[in-house]
Parts: structure tokens; sequence; C-alpha cells
């Protein structure tokens, strides 16, 4: 579901008492050009293939970057899966590169971001990382300018903050 003009909803509905409501990945920028991938969901072959659904129904678009929030299972569990259709770049905290890279046969995919770097994808639209410890010491937030939208991962949790 389109949220914003640069900002596509997946939300999955997980029953995990963690998760009341359920939980949601976005696609970011233009499906008729590009987008970015926030978190890859859980390892569970449902969540997985209701992101790679919704990737089939915005039509494929080439993505640009996966980026990663934290390195919990349940954002990053679907990698190895996500990475070998979308084939992208996967983006992350400093201190999460090496664990994510033995997720995947293809190491040099894992690439660390740096505090406030900006990641363009289509639209001309970009997400500056925005280094927020404090649910987990590797902990991203993304902010999407362009639409107003902050990305906050796991740091607010429905009406709760974990730090």
């Amino acid at each position: 579901m389109q949220i914003t003009p640069h900002v596509y909803n997946m939300h999955i509905d997980d029953g995990a008492t963690s998760h009341p409501g359920g939980s949601n990945n976005f696609f970011v920028g233009d499906p008729s050009e590009e987008m970015i991938l926030i978190d890859t969901g859980d390892y569970e072959r449902e969540w997985t293939r209701s992101i790679l659904d919704y990737y089939d129904e915005l039509g494929k678009p080439k993505i640009t970057a996966v980026v990663i929030t934290h390195g919990h299972g349940d954002h990053t569990g679907g990698l190895d899966r996500i990475h070998e259709v979308m084939q992208a770049p996967v983006r992350c905290h400093p201190k999460l590169v090496k664990h994510l890279q033995k997720l995947l046969d293809d190491e040099d995919a894992v690439v660390a971001l740096k505090s406030r770097e900006r990641i363009v994808t289509g639209g001309g639209v970009g997400l500056r990382a925005l280094f927020t410890p404090g649910h987990e010491v590797d902990h991203v937030c993304y902010y999407l300018r362009e639409d107003r939208v902050m990305f906050t991962g796991d740091t607010v949790l429905g009406a709760s903050s974990t730090s």
C-alpha cells in the first residue's frame, strides 16, 4: 500500500506478542525506476514470501539497496532469500557487517554505512542513515526528507519506546 509519494508499506500480521498488530516492511523510491527495501523480515518463509509477493506487485523494480535497521532476526532473517532475488547491496551499521556477511554467500554485498550517509534511489529521493543505539548497539534509523518520514526500526514499538 502506498502511504506517501515515495513510501510503500507491506504489512504482515505475524501474530507475535512482541509485535502487537503485526509488522511492516517498507519499499522507498519510485517503483517505475528504483527502490530501497528496509529490513528483510523474519526467517519464516511466509514473511519472506509476503515481501517478495509485494515486490512482484510493485513490478519488480531495481532495488538499489537493502538497508537494515538492526541485527535482530525479525529484521534480518529473510536476508539470504531476499538477496538471492534482489541482488542488491546490503547496507548496515558497521558493527553489524560481520554478522550479516555470515548470512550470505556473497560477503562483498554487505557494506557498512557511515553516520548521516544518504542512500539515493529512484525518484530522486534518499534515506539519511542516523545511528541510534538504544534498542541495540547497531541500530540505525532512516530519514526520508522528501516525505518527512522517519523509519525507526524497533526504537519505537507501537505505542512504546525501547530505548
